[in-house]
């Protein structure tokens, strides 16, 4: 299912925001933190000099209202409007309509979104199964990482991206 996804802009400092889970992507340098009300704020890392670093609040993501588990950057493989399929890490010759860059969130009732870095919004939302139990952290697997497993309580969920 497409969501879509609801940016807060503010001005001065951003709103309190207890992290409970972080994300860091390198190219371009950002910082995703998620936290205890749900919401996931977005930050650039821009770099004026060697030692001097600066971290500016972009926007707050809505797409749980329950807690922030974890966040994972996901690379996935994926298949362009003209059938082509284009490895995300190789951009040299990439296809414009292939979206690769995404990261994944999942909180504590079970909700998992998968979001473009590109823009911020969410591009599908998915309720686990409540046989699963409550989720404990994300990661890809290193050999494929369009699949993204899930811990639960209950076990493990495997879910391709």
């Amino acid at each position: 299912m497409k969501c879509r996804s609801v940016a807060c802009l503010w001005s001065g400092a951003p709103p309190s925001h207890r992290v409970t889970a972080t994300a860091s992507l390198t190219n371009p340098p950002t910082l995703y933190t998620g936290g205890s009300d749900g919401s996931i704020i977005w930050w650039s890392i821009s770099s004026s000099s060697e030692s001097n670093s600066e971290v500016k609040p972009i926007a707050m993501l809505c797409g749980h209202t329950a807690p922030i588990v974890d966040l994972a950057v996901c690379d996935p493989t994926t298949v362009s409007g003209n059938g082509v399929t284009a490895d995300c890490s190789d951009t040299s010759n990439m296809d414009p309509f292939v979206k690769c860059s995404v990261w994944i969130s999942v909180c504590t009732d079970g909700v998992l979104c998968v979001w473009s870095t590109s823009c911020g919004n969410c591009r599908r939302r998915r309720k686990l199964p409540p046989w699963v139990g409550s989720s404990s952290i994300l990661c890809t697997l290193p050999s494929e990482p369009r699949y993204v497993c899930v811990d639960f309580s209950m076990g493990i969920y495997l879910l391709a991206i």
